[in-house]
């Protein structure tokens, strides 16, 4: 067991459970959780026993934390982590259990949340690591719990659309909200220099103009709850050998991109492309008219550009974001509007 992670040492980690842990006892296993990402660096602690931990130091100052599509802050996080908790629906989803966000800096340089996962995760397989282990059946079962997590998720409401930084606007149009989100990165992109996209940003406004007055984002009216760049790899699960149903042991611990929205916004309705029992396991159609593949192709434009803007990318994702840019603006040249 390593003794000093990046930021933090066993001893400070020790010190953040001794302060917000009943009888924690020393902690036996400690290494970075594969979840880190977004400028944030995130531990997974386990105790003898059962208990296992996630602490999650503050982002670094590598993005506006201010912008709508710069990661979520810390506190942010806490909040909406804590108010799914509140939902009924989510009783038979495996989500971590926010313990504490502290500022302080009494304990580490940096503020921190401190997340307790589900009781018996003893291993955290990430689905993309698990689908080759996975049969056919498997992968289908899977794929319909993928659905039925997401339909929970989006059941949970809101009086406001836009990311938790746009809360104090009041934005109650997703045309608006979403318009705002997607200039600020365009904006972004070039003061950047275009990130080697080689977009025509005249053209891609004029589009966008075109898609206001047709007002083809202003079908999603209830503000719903979309982890939106949460992906195959932020769900863990467990497989067994004999082919039976497999768990999804933990979903939702990265709320780095969480906002109000349109659920059609989802990654996982895009990267990969979602399979039939994901759909079914959704239940609700998602695409009934041909304006809301346009609108979809919006969604895929600004979730290539978030990627691209973001802190420490991989390069997988940054090439399919690059691909996905392109390609989402030039389809967008000949998309309807009705």
């Amino acid at each position: 067991m390593s003794q000093s992670l990046h930021n933090i040492t066993l001893k400070q980690a020790q010190a953040v459970l001794d302060k917000h842990v009943q009888t924690p006892g020393p902690i036996t296993f400690f290494e970075r959780f594969p979840q880190s990402n977004a400028g944030q660096e995130s531990y997974l602690i386990r105790l003898e026993g059962p208990r296992a931990y996630v602490l999650k130091l503050g982002v670094t100052d590598v993005l506006e934390v201010n912008s709508p599509y710069a990661p979520n802050a810390l506190v942010s996080q806490y909040k909406l982590l804590s108010y799914l908790h509140t939902q009924k629906q989510f009783g038979s989803v495996p989500l971590p259990s926010p313990i504490a966000f502290d500022d302080s800096r009494s304990l580490l340089l940096q503020a921190y949340i401190l997340l307790g996962l589900p009781p018996g995760v003893h291993t955290l397989m990430p689905l993309t690591a698990a689908r080759s282990k996975m049969s056919l059946q498997q992968n289908v079962m899977t794929d319909l719990k993928m659905g039925a997590l997401l339909h929970a998720l989006h059941e949970v409401q809101n009086e406001w659309f836009g990311p938790p930084v746009m809360e104090t606007d009041g934005v109650w149009s997703w045309q608006e909200a979403f318009t705002l989100m997607l200039e600020e990165a365009l904006c972004a992109t070039e003061a950047s220099g275009g990130l080697e996209i080689g977009l025509d940003m005249s053209e891609i406004r004029r589009l966008l103009s075109r898609a206001i007055g047709a007002f083809i984002f202003d079908d999603a009216e209830v503000p719903s709850f979309i982890w939106f760049m949460g992906g195959e790899e932020d769900v863990y699960v467990s497989v067994r050998e004999d082919d039976s149903e497999p768990q999804i042991v933990l979903a939702l611990a990265d709320l780095s991109y969480a906002l109000w929205g349109d659920p059609l916004l989802e990654r996982l309705f895009v990267d990969p492309k979602p399979s039939q029992a994901l759909l079914e396991g959704y239940q609700t159609p998602l695409i009934l008219y041909p304006r809301q593949k346009t609108k979809r192709m919006w969604y895929t434009l600004y979730t290539a550009l978030v990627i691209l803007l973001g802190p420490s990318v991989e390069e997988t994702r940054r090439t399919w974001a690059l691909d996905a840019s392109r390609r989402a603006a030039e389809e967008l040249k000949n998309a309807p509007s009705y």
